[in-house]
């Protein structure tokens, strides 16, 4: 007799497919790490703007001061051919951008947008300078305020330039702190008869 080998019908069937979980099963999930990436790129990205734009403030800062100083040389140079100024001190220099903004003084009485106010703290002058014209439009001593008034120093929360009877202005540069505080009290109901 032959051998006989039998016949494999597993070769022959189709996959079963895996089973689904019952539907009421407890499913199992991943724990998801996106909220996390997300928060993390944030503070990345508004960490690292942060530094960029700080940077850029501290340039522009830079900028700006040497600009000053770079201008105010050409600016000294052409006052000084018109008045003597003091040698031995630098002016703060200021721009007039807004002439209705400033205060009703016959120092500024005849000062117009883009006209530079000089003023030297040590030598106790102020300079109004046109530069369209290249005239100097006011020139007044000025006087610190804590001289005038009687013996007794007091402080303004803002620069004041004031003229006095001589003819001089004050100007007091001190740093803005608020004198005064009022409360108010919160609105309450009255009856009236």
């Amino acid at each position: 007799m032959q051998n006989f080998t039998p016949l494999n019908l597993n070769k022959f069937k189709t996959p079963e497919k895996p089973q689904q979980p019952p539907p009421n099963a407890a499913i199992v999930k991943r724990p998801s790490y996106l909220p996390q990436l997300i928060f993390a790129l944030a503070l990345v990205l508004t960490f690292g703007l942060s530094i960029y734009f700080f940077q850029r403030y501290q340039q522009s800062q830079l900028l700006f001061s040497r600009a000053t100083l770079d201008n105010s040389g050409p600016l000294v140079d052409l006052i000084g051919k018109l008045v003597l100024l003091p040698q031995d001190e630098t002016p703060t220099i200021a721009t007039v951008t807004d002439r209705a903004q400033l205060p009703n003084q016959p120092f500024f009485e005849n000062a117009e947008n883009g006209d530079k106010i000089l003023v030297y703290t040590n030598a106790k002058k102020a300079i109004l300078y046109r530069p369209s014209l290249n005239k100097i439009v006011e020139m007044l001593p000025i006087a610190d305020k804590k001289e005038e008034v009687s013996g007794v120093a007091t402080a303004s929360a803002d620069l004041e330039i004031t003229p006095v009877k001589s003819g001089r202005i004050i100007y007091n540069a001190v740093s803005p702190t608020p004198t005064q505080t009022f409360f108010y009290p919160s609105p309450t109901p009255t009856i009236s008869p």
